[in-house]
């Protein structure tokens, strides 16, 4: 079985450029259920690490502009349990990682990385162009420029 391990709490930028640019890490993985933007999967994508995340939420808009390995999943109700009324309310659902289809991806990806190792240095170059700090300024410039004149 391969090697995995699983980090957590506040890593300094240093240290999180180092972990997406380490030849021994092959991908970055996130089966999450939503998320808010998906940092973690810019940084790691822009970084040319492959990322396998489940195909739903908002790391889509830019995963979308390329090619990743995209994990299948069925929306499911939210946990009553975690209803708080202000980020979970109220029959919302969430996407829930289909278990299977990420462990035929999971394999495949294992036996044979060079194609979405490619696909991730496509995709690097796509989002340097599009999210750079000169790219979103002027996006920035452009949408709300006029109004703060």
């Amino acid at each position: 079985t391969p090697a995995v391990y699983l980090l957590h709490g506040d890593m300094p930028r240093k240290v999180m450029n180092y972990l997406y640019r380490d030849e021994s890490i092959k991908a970055f993985v996130s089966l999450t259920r939503g998320e808010g933007f998906g940092l973690p999967h810019l940084e790691s994508a822009v970084s040319g690490l492959p990322v396998i995340a489940t195909n739903w939420s908002a790391h889509k808009e830019f995963l979308d502009l390329g090619k990743w390995v995209s994990i299948d999943y069925d929306l499911t109700a939210i946990d009553p349990g975690r209803i708080d009324g202000e980020i979970f309310v109220k029959n919302s659902k969430w996407a829930s990682p289909k278990e299977q289809d990420f462990k035929k991806k999971i394999r495949k990806f294992r036996n044979s990385f060079d194609v979405p190792r490619q696909w991730a240095k496509d995709l690097s170059v796509k989002l340097k162009e599009d999210y750079s700090w000169k790219s979103v300024s002027q996006q920035y410039e452009n949408t709300v420029g006029d109004l703060l004149e």
